[in-house]
């Protein structure tokens, strides 16, 4: 794993270890904020942008490279670790549509790289 994969996965914990508070505040201000800053819009594009930098670090190194459904454990896998521990938390919670469009997010990443995949070599 390299630091891009490691810095991504601290990106989505800290973003999404944030109380929400504060993101509703900002959300209302602007409706292209309100678009741009959506849960489950975050959700999709973060988890969909590490399932892509773990398939980059893999398909750079020497290593064998992941198969689309291994990426797509390890990080569906992670993110139901993240919404775990925000169901312990205070201030945020436990939500299965987080998780759907994770999954969503992780799925549309693997379908793109599929394509990318060919002209990358």
């Amino acid at each position: 794993m390299t630091w891009k994969v490691a810095l991504s996965a601290l990106l989505i914990f800290f973003v999404f270890s944030v109380p929400s508070d504060p993101m509703e505040v900002i959300r209302e201000r602007n409706i292209l904020l309100k678009i741009f800053f959506s849960d489950v819009l975050c959700h999709f594009l973060l988890y969909g942008w590490l399932a892509f930098m773990v398939w980059w670090d893999y398909s750079r190194s020497k290593e064998t490279p992941l198969s689309g459904g291994r990426i797509f454990i390890y990080c569906f896998l992670y993110s139901l670790f993240i919404e775990i521990y925000q169901g312990i938390i205070p201030w945020r919670s436990f939500e299965l549509k987080d998780l759907l469009f994770n999954g969503g997010g992780i799925l549309m990443s693997i379908f793109i790289t599929n394509f990318l995949g060919p002209l990358y070599e």
